[in-house]
């Protein structure tokens, strides 16, 4: 394949790869989860500001300690375009995707830049980091980066200054990559322990003195949160399931060994890689604090690089066409199967019925204090919280008490129904799919509104605020 050839193929690879992860925000316009948290962050900070900032929207209070450069950045931005700061997340892993190219042609050839940059696009971690905003692919862009800078060629003061500006980046953005960039410093002391305790160094100084302090608080937060729920977890870890989500997220993991093999003896770059490789394939295998598979995510521009330098055979590229395949399956896999699970109440997708049926709420409530919702499945909480502008009967996941009290709450409705909230814990609404059974006792509650397998009850004899409202809120907020 000639040169010109190869640059309109890697051309042709980067538009589609970002076609492909803002393929969700095209089609339904928002997408994911734990995005909406941010919003919500992001929001309090533009009014209360960062320092000290307690997220009053849970049934208990959080005093938020994660990491504050995603919602520091989309509260200095106009509230209005909201919906396209979404695209944040696949403009960060084509960065990625670029960075990983340009990397494999610098050290290599223009082949193995197009077969890295295929690796990594096909990768389905990859699509699962970026299809929706969160903190996930900003940090494996820096963590990415961090990478490149490590195994540079290039000797001198700029590759530990970018990896320490970029660890800096990675400790202020990620919780988890931020344990990832730990571990690989780790390991790649014993390749250089100067230049890993120097970029280890200056990156937690540059983040303490970026953020004004508050890193601290976000460190013994981190701190707190892997105390508090790590080793409860450990009894639960069903090791050959972590694995089987190890290689559904990175399928090419299973070719590492045979390139190898087939390959050349691998020089020191290739060590370093099959070494930051292995590392985080450890971790996320043996990690006792649950989604640890998402360490192996970190992965995904060392595996590319790898097998793009591996300078193996025929039989390798075979082998790596057929991870290629793979790739392709399971991402096109989750782009069928994700509007369907969230019509099912994962917080995949926001269903356009649960965007109306919260403006329905919005426009109830919207000279009255913020309603608190009860909302089953939980995992649509966050989407509710911003849509609905409205709290909610949960605690934040992001800290350990948070994540216990989560535990006890889901166990007591199991349970008993609504009989098992507490007198705090009594909700104004109730939304809850049609998949959820739960039995409201009807002199008590009334329906407000129902469609699409999507119910909302308010609690009878208070008194509902701007009825008149309703409609024009709604098209309001659907257009937004």
């Amino acid at each position: 394949m000639s040169t010109p050839a190869i640059f309109c193929a890697i051309m042709l690879l980067v538009v589609g790869h970002c076609l492909v992860r803002s393929y969700f925000l095209l089609r339904y316009g928002w997408a994911g989860g734990d995005t909406y948290y941010h919003f919500v962050l992001a929001e309090q900070i533009r009014i209360a500001g960062i320092a000290q900032l307690i997220n009053k929207r849970f049934v208990v209070p959080e005093a938020v300690d994660y990491p504050p450069l995603l919602p520091f950045l989309l509260s200095r931005m106009p509230p209005g375009y909201v919906r396209r700061f979404q695209y944040i997340a696949p403009l960060s892993d084509t960065l990625t995707l670029i960075v990983v190219i340009a990397a494999a042609y610098w050290w290599w050839n223009p082949g193995a830049a197009l077969i890295s940059g295929l690796v990594y696009s096909l990768t389905p971690y990859t699509f699962d980091m970026a299809y929706s905003l969160n903190p996930r692919p900003i940090g494996n862009l820096f963590m990415s980066l961090v990478l490149i800078a490590l195994v540079s060629p290039a000797p001198g003061i700029w590759p530990i200054a970018l990896a320490a500006v970029c660890g800096c980046l990675v400790l202020l953005t990620h919780r988890l990559t931020a344990q990832s960039f730990a571990a690989c410093l780790a390991i790649f002391a014993l390749f250089n322990v100067g230049y890993a305790i120097g970029v280890t160094a200056l990156a937690v100084g540059l983040a303490v003195l970026v953020s004004r302090r508050l890193y601290l608080i976000s460190m013994k937060g981190h701190i707190s949160f892997l105390r508090a729920i790590g080793f409860a977890k450990c009894s639960a870890v069903n090791f050959y399931n972590n694995f089987i989500r190890i290689v559904s997220g990175n399928p090419y993991i299973l070719l590492i060994v045979g390139m190898g093999i087939w390959g050349s003896v691998f020089d020191l770059q290739r060590q370093i890689l099959a070494a930051w490789v292995m590392t985080l394939l450890l971790l996320a295998q043996l990690w006792p604090f649950g989604e640890g598979d998402r360490h192996f995510a970190n992965a995904s521009s060392s595996v590319a690089l790898l097998i793009g330098g591996s300078g193996a055979g025929g039989y390798a590229w075979v082998l790596a066409a057929l991870g290629m395949a793979c790739g392709i399956m399971l991402i096109g896999a989750k782009m069928y199967a994700y509007p369907r699970l969230a019509a099912r109440g994962a917080g995949t997708l926001v269903m356009p019925t649960l965007r109306e049926g919260c403006a329905v709420v919005r426009a109830v409530y919207q000279h009255a204090d913020r309603p608190l919702i009860l909302v089953l499945p939980q995992s649509l909480s966050y989407q509710v919280m911003y849509f609905a502008d409205a709290r909610v009967v949960l605690a934040s996941g992001g800290t350990g008490a948070g994540l216990a009290y989560n535990w006890d709450l889901s166990a007591r409705l199991g349970q008993f129904g609504l009989n098992g909230l507490r007198d705090e814990e009594q909700p104004d609404v109730v939304m809850f799919l049609d998949s959820v059974r739960i039995e409201l006792p009807h002199a008590q509650w009334q329906l407000l509104f129902q469609r699409g397998g999507l119910s909302i009850y308010w609690r009878v004899g208070m008194s509902i605020q701007a009825q008149g409202h309703v409609g024009a809120c709604t098209c309001a907020v659907l257009s937004n």
